[in-house]
């Protein structure tokens, strides 16, 4: 099986976009091949489809049918590259934003997990080393709630934030050394909780440093990934401390292992209304991938 990839790096959390059109049913196991290190080596796969809109440039679905900020953003970026029509320029002054955007490019994407049209803002920051900005906003979190997690592969019980979104749940704890077994330790919990997830992100966060570090889980896939970034992880962590605060988030930027994410979140009436990632994406690169054949 011969596939047409490119390559994207959105804050080092490394996207693969397939751009064939396969059955979803065998994306997971693409997605499988992808990753590993003898093969393309990224964090996670997402496939480029038809629109379902006109007005939408391009549907992307993710491997676990998942939404993900940083794809949303790494497509974008990558799809202003190629000349994608539906693409149009915006003006907007961003005065507290770390890069300077008098100006800047349209993308009206559709991703699974979201039903409707996202615009994503892009604008080359390099062009010659092909180093992009991008800002997505991410659909608000369903249900934001504080639970006690009982946690026998780390021998503690921990307070942890469940922050839920369509297509994925976070869950957010503070200081904590994470191992890849704490995601079958919350995974268990949530089940009797009947809040059962198909793709799970376990997010720590160093609030005096404003460090993340992400790890996911996408059971379509069977893949626990230390990520590079998150995107909306880093929503999952700035929403909790918006709720905790009870105020708005402004121009919080969360470092992670594999590069940098600033989040806006929108607190009002007790809920969150907006939220918004930005960040640095590059293009890594592009070509053919031969795969066994799985259809």
């Amino acid at each position: 099986m011969k596939l047409n990839f490119v390559k994207m790096n959105p804050a080092g959390n490394t996207t693969i976009f397939i751009f064939d059109q396969l059955p979803r049913s065998i994306h997971g196991k693409v997605a499988q091949y992808l990753m590993k290190s003898d093969f393309l080596c990224a964090d996670q796969v997402g496939f480029v489809e038809k629109p379902h809109s006109q007005y939408a440039t391009a549907y992307l679905q993710m491997m676990g049918g998942e939404f993900c900020g940083n794809a949303l953003r790494a497509l974008a970026a990558l799809l202003f590259l190629k000349g994608y029509p539906r693409i149009y320029k915006q003006r907007e002054t961003e005065t507290d934003s770390s890069v300077n955007i008098s100006d800047y490019t349209v993308v009206p994407l559709e991703i699974s997990g979201y039903d409707g049209i996202l615009k994503v803002g892009v604008k080359v920051v390099d062009g010659i080393n092909g180093i992009l900005w991008s800002k997505a906003s991410i659909p608000a979190p369903l249900k934001i709630k504080k639970v006690n997690f009982n946690l026998p592969c780390l021998n503690l019980t921990k307070e942890g934030t469940v922050v839920k979104f369509p297509g994925i749940t976070h869950v957010v704890f503070k200081n904590i050394t994470l191992e890849k077994k704490i995601v079958f330790d919350v995974q268990k919990q949530l089940r009797i909780m009947d809040s059962d997830v198909d793709v799970l992100g376990i997010m720590s966060y160093q609030p005096n440093k404003e460090i993340m570090t992400p790890l996911v889980y996408v059971r379509a896939s069977d893949s626990l990934i230390w990520e590079g970034s998150c995107g909306s992880g880093s929503v999952a962590v700035a929403s909790a401390i918006a709720v905790e605060k009870k105020e708005n988030i402004k121009g919080l930027k969360l470092k992670q292992p594999g590069g940098e994410i600033e989040v806006d979140i929108d607190y009002i009436d007790k809920k969150i209304n907006k939220a918004i990632i930005k960040g640095l994406v590059s293009f890594v690169s592009e070509g053919k991938v031969w795969l066994p054949n799985l259809l």
